[in-house]
């Protein structure tokens, strides 16, 4: 009989019972009686294969891949196809990585009966690597053998694709090798220690290729492999592998590098490296990037997670002209937000207390110099970074997106700390920032789950709101104290807003370090990175600049980008209308440019070119002389001309060259008379240096063009190289001198405006500058920094590389004046026009490349040939850009505008630039200009022309600020009194009443409001013939001035013509030694001689208190230009600035006609007085 139930036993039943339902709640339990763990049924079936994968492997090996590259046979298993993309990446890694050949992750899986191995040729333990054993086929394999492999197709090519390029590296550094072995004695102490790297790259390359293609290989027993095992040993594993981001890879790799206490310097540049991972290895081998990732890395993961981390965006910009100011920001922004936490006790309530006493002014000045020593002690205090969680950040960036960021009107004036729109902002910023801070710290220290934080960071957060209503305190003066703190929505502010200006920053970077638009010429030797982080290297070894100071400098010109943004706006549109000649950056080209060129590899026993053999090559004839030379058969007696021309222009184009040529040899031996550097110095970023290169003092002031942008290159062109030092400074000479002759071309125009952007950033960085500079010590050359002061330190003007000064004295009468929202608007609608010049050439090219439109009947005509258009077609095409030019000129037009009725036509200055193929239709002159061959002038050539320019540019001022200066309103009034018969009378020096008497104002000078803020002017009495063209003995060009070619240029004068009525008096035009002989070609020539160029540089304008003595074919023709001035003048508030999309017409032809303009006696006495170019230009 069963045992009866107690009531023990039911209280024992019920409590078990309730212990299975608690550990049934509880999933992490283990107390479950007869309970198992289990793996998915699928996990189960893929180990089960892989125990029988284990059991048919026989062992390792090494084994060569491209030897027996034939033997292999691939896609058994897996019918992967090969992409050339893995192969390239894989190839890359190599480069970047190294090959990680012998690690056993990496094994190739190769399948094979086991009587065809060779005893001893496979090895059980993999962890023998490089030691491994060759595998071995027996001669019981067939003859034909084939052994499957598993796997490693790709990495099978991109192995073979390795091992080809290290044997190419080692052939050049064996020819390397050779030609050292033959330089001249003298370079012997140099040529050993290159000789020495060369060596000692070539055994590493060596010792690297003598393993060739081997690879580590699992052996896997044919026997026991089925069709499952196969499938499973092919497969690649990825499906619990996370795939890191290249953003990711970037900060691993700094990590790594921060690691091991290695800097920039220390990163390798793999050449012909491409890929995420040679855009990780470029920036990490930037110093200013380099310490930019450590302090972004060293935030948390605010920064890292950002959009602007993701590795293409990053890359563009950190390696833009403005890389280098967001960096500096970046650094000088956080260091702001780190000063509020640290242990020095201040706290919100005592800066309460010290702002409520510095309203009594007895304590104030007792007060400010308290506040003065506690923020030195703030600045100089260890940063709690702990304090600084990220949460903290994110409630920072989103209180900088509501006042500052976004698209907020306060956005565009970031930092300018004159505007009141940014100041007002700034201050609604700062409070909200301040109460942020005291919130959060009461916050996480109330929290329970806080109490155990660390000493100092409850110090930290407990004093963060104080110090921070501190230091964003406008009234401390400090460096950016009307900046915010750093977030990552700050970055994207200053990328969006400098990425408006990144031309201008360049163009203002390269007046400090000069040699930034050839970075490429000088190869790998130099890779400066950003043009702006470049120009603070210059900044820091800049000689004018104390070096103790130059660390303010730096802050003092950085701080100017942000005040000074409309400007920069303004800027931009200057450098988009003067079309800056591109530069020469290819090596051969360059050196070939001035007849140096080197021999091409492969060359050797072919029948070179001839020198005369150059007319489809030669940049002086132009596509019409080429087209006319094509077509001469047409018309009797052009072939003479047409060879004459030629003729001319080959003897024209060698003597260019020969005088080119000795220049560049002339300045490669006083650059190979400089000291020769054996060692760089290592340079800490942002901080003062010296040059080492340097020129012999036995050299010349201005030997060549260009020594002066030398002495402030950052690139220290001195040391030693890999290439022959005759070669590098040869190099070095052609790059210099090309550089100045394409800075003379377009820099003193960019200057030479005196109400553009350019000139008042300029003026400021001088100005700003001042109280930092010392006297230049060494006078014209580059002097080591030495530790003993002079005894009496002096102020200096501050030296540019390119020799350039602002004409001060002209600066006067203009009035620098610049509104961001203008210049914001114009900024606008340049980007829009761009973008509809861009869309309507794409609808013309569409048509185009359209074989349904040529006018083709063979139909073997392709699209590289650039066939012509059916007529119909063409007139149908030319149709549609009219209505889609005018349709986008509406378009462009503001909403007011809009509601206006339009003609059907567009204004000149609005028309979009565009281009046909072949047509008989004008392609834009924007387009032209844009598209012409930039041709090194001569030394010579290079200097008249200088020297000419100038000259026109002041003889233009003086005569239209005299002219605005002597008519006023009173003007106005005075020729309509004429042309009723009755008024007063104006001669030349003064105005005059009715009665005859001179008027004056209550000063004694007459009215010069209306001069101001205008740049204009010229002196009274020559205007400048156009000296463009070399110069020769033929003499100078001249013009007919009573004919009508003589009429069109006083117009183009007259067109420049400020507002105001048109003068009494006429001019009369003296032609005194002048040909009065028309030609019908434009291109100018030089004058003989220093005297001739002052006697032939100007057509004297006299103006005659009386106009009868003037002819009557020139008074028609001066009043009808007196006219068309007149009606076509504007002030230089409109005009120095032209809107995008404007008509490059008159620009073109001013340049065309030599920058016709108007000279005064005076100043071509001053010209005549001086022989000193340098002076001239000043």
């Amino acid at each position: 009989m069963p045992p009866r139930s107690t009531k023990d036993r039911v209280k024992s039943k019920t409590k078990a019972v309730n212990e299975q339902v608690e550990n049934a709640a509880l999933p992490d339990s283990c107390q479950r009686s007869g309970s198992t763990a289990s793996l998915d049924h699928s996990v189960k079936e893929d180990a089960k294969r892989d125990k029988s994968a284990s059991k048919a492997i026989m062992g390792y090996a090494r084994f060569d891949l491209m030897d027996n590259y034939d033997s292999l046979s691939f896609g058994h298993w897996n019918s992967r196809p090969l992409m050339q993309n893995q192969v390239q990446s894989l190839y890359q890694s190599f480069l970047i990585n190294g090959v990680d050949r012998f690690n056993p992750i990496h094994a190739l899986p190769l399948v094979l009966p086991k009587e065809w191995i060779v005893d001893s040729t496979v090895e059980k333990d993999h962890d023998k690597r490089e030691e491994l054993p060759i595998l071995r086929i027996s001669e019981k394999a067939p003859k034909d053998w084939k052994i499957r492999a598993a796997g490693g197709r790709h990495r099978t090519e991109a192995i073979k694709k390795w091992v080809l390029k290290m044997q190419r590296d080692v052939d050049a550094l064996e020819v390397e090798e050779k030609r050292m072995a033959t330089q001249a004695v003298e370079d012997m102490e140099v040529i050993s220690d290159i000789n020495s790297t060369v060596k000692r790259r070539l055994d590493k390359l060596r010792e690297v290729l003598e393993y060739h293609g081997q690879w580590i290989v699992t052996i896997f027993d044919a026997n026991q492999v089925d069709t499952l095992v196969g499938i499973h040993i092919s497969r690649n594993e990825t499906k619990h592998v996370y795939m890191q981001s290249p953003e990711e890879g970037l900060i691993q790799r700094y990590k790594i590098l921060e690691a091991n206490n290695k800097t920039s310097q220390d990163v390798e540049r793999t050449p012909m490296a491409k890929g995420s991972a040679a855009k990780q290895t470029e920036l990490l081998s930037q110093d200013y990037i380099f310490d930019h990732l450590k302090i972004l890395i060293s935030s948390g993961t605010h920064y890292i997670h950002s959009p602007e981390m993701q590795l293409n965006r990053f890359h563009k910009v950190m390696l833009s002209s403005y890389g280098g100011l967001i960096a500096y920001a970046t650094a000088r922004l956080e260091d702001r937000l780190r000063w509020c936490f640290n242990t020095v006790p201040y706290t919100l309530r005592e800066h309460k207390t010290i702002q409520a006493k510095s309203q009594n002014v007895i304590l104030f000045q007792k007060l400010k110099m308290k506040k003065e020593e506690i923020f030195e002690n703030v600045k100089q205090a260890t940063p709690v970074l702990k304090a600084i969680s990220d949460p903290l950040r994110e409630k920072l960036d989103r209180i900088f997106n509501t006042h500052l960021g976004d698209n907020t009107p306060a956005s565009y004036r970031f930092g300018n700390d004159q505007d009141e729109m940014w100041l007002t902002a700034f201050k609604e910023y700062s409070y909200a920032v301040v109460t942020a801070m005291d919130e959060y710290a009461t916050e996480v220290l109330g929290a329970d789950e806080t109490k155990d934080l660390d000493k100092d960071v409850r110090t930290a957060l407990l004093g963060c709101a104080g110090k921070a209503a501190l230091v964003l305190d406008d009234s401390s003066q400090a460096d950016y104290c009307s900046f915010p703190f750093m977030s990552h929505s700050v970055i994207t502010t200053l990328v969006r807003n400098m990425s408006m200006v990144e031309r201008s920053i360049f163009e203002v970077s390269s007046w400090f370090s000069p040699m930034l638009y050839m970075a490429k010429g000088h190869g790998k030797d130099w890779e400066p990175g950003s043009a702006s982080a470049d120009m603070i290297r210059a900044i820091m070894g800049h000689p004018n600049f104390d070096p103790v100071h130059r660390g303010d400098a730096v802050v003092e010109i950085h701080r100017l980008f942000f005040s000074m943004f409309a400007e920069y706006i303004n800027m931009e549109s200057q450098l988009a209308k003067i079309n800056m000649p591109q530069r020469i950056t290819n090596q051969q080209q360059l050196m070939a440019t001035f007849g140096l060129a080197d021999t091409p590899k492969g060359t050797k026993g072919k029948k070179k070119k001839k020198v005369d053999d150059w007319e489809d090559s030669s940049p002086l004839l132009s596509s019409e002389e080429s087209s006319d030379a094509d077509n001469s058969e047409e018309e009797d007696g052009s072939d003479d001309e047409h060879v004459e021309n030629r003729a001319l222009a080959r003897k024209e184009e060698r003597r260019r060259k020969e005088s080119l040529n000795m220049e560049a040899l002339d300045a490669q031996k006083i650059l190979s008379g400089g000291a020769k550097v054996k060692v760089s110095q290592t340079r800490e970023l942002y901080q003062p240096w010296t040059r080492q290169s340097k020129i012999s003092s036995d050299a010349p002031m201005d030997a060549f063009r260009g020594m002066k942008l030398i002495q402030f290159h950052t690139f220290e062109w001195s040391i030693k190289s890999t290439a022959s030092r005759a070669r590098a400074m040869r190099l070095m000479a052609c790059m210099v001198i090309a550089e100045q002759a394409v800075i003379n071309s377009y820099r003193p125009e960019l200057l030479g405006d005196l109400a553009g952007g350019a000139t008042a950033i300029r003026l400021a960085l001088e100005e700003n500058t001042a109280s930092y500079r010392v006297a230049f010590r060494g006078g014209k050359r580059q002097m080591t920094l030495d530790n003993t002061k002079p005894p009496s330190r002096r102020l200096v003007n501050f030296t540019w590389p390119d020799g350039l000064e602002i004409d001060r004295h002209a600066l006067t009468k203009v009035e620098h004046s610049f509104d961001l929202s203008f210049e914001l608007a114009a900024h606008k609608r340049d980007v829009m026009c761009l973008g509809q010049s861009h869309q309507l050439q794409s609808i013309i090219n569409a048509v185009q490349k359209s074989p349904i439109a040529w006018e083709d009947t063979t139909g073997t005509v392709n699209v590289q040939e650039r066939p012509k258009l059916r007529p119909e077609v063409q007139l149908t095409l030319e149709k549609l850009v009219k209505s889609l030019n005018f349709n986008a000129y509406i378009q462009r037009q503001s909403s007011k505008s809009k509601k206006q009725t339009f003609q059907n036509e567009v204004p000149p200055s609005e028309t979009l630039s565009f281009a046909y193929w072949s047509s008989g239709v004008e392609a834009n002159d924007a387009l032209v200009v844009k598209n012409l061959k930039f041709i090194i002038l001569s030394s010579q050539e290079d200097d008249l022309r200088l020297v000419e320019e100038a000259k026109a540019r002041e003889c233009k001022r003086k005569l239209l600020v005299n002219r605005d200066e002597d008519i006023g309103k009173e003007g106005v009034e005075t020729a309509d009194s004429i042309n009723r018969g009755n008024g007063s009378n104006e001669v030349e020096g003064g105005r005059y009443d009715e009665g005859g008497n001179e008027e004056e104002s209550d000063n004694g000078e007459y009215r010069e409001e209306r001069n101001k803020g205008e740049n204009h002017g010229s002196a009274k009495g020559c205007v400048p013939t156009p000296l463009h063209g070399p110069a020769t003995t033929d003499g100078p060009i001249s013009h007919d001035l009573n004919g009508e070619e003589g009429e069109q240029i006083l117009e183009d004068v007259l067109m420049e013509a400020p507002p105001g009525p048109p003068p009494h008096e006429l001019p009369i035009w003296s032609l005194d030694g002048y040909d009065t002989s028309v030609s019908d070609d434009l291109g100018p020539q030089a004058a003989t001689s220093d005297s001739e160029l002052d006697k032939d540089i100007c057509i004297a304008l006299e103006a005659n208190s009386t106009p009868n003595t003037s002819t009557t074919a020139g008074s028609d023709m001066a009043i009808r230009t007196q006219k068309r001035g007149h009606s076509s003048s504007t002030s230089s508030n409109e005009s120095h600035y032209e809107r995008p999309g404007s008509s490059h017409k008159a620009r073109i032809k001013r340049r065309q006609l030599g920058d016709l303009g108007c000279s005064g006696s005076s100043t071509l006495r001053h010209f005549q007085e001086t022989d000193d170019i340098t002076s001239q230009l000043g």
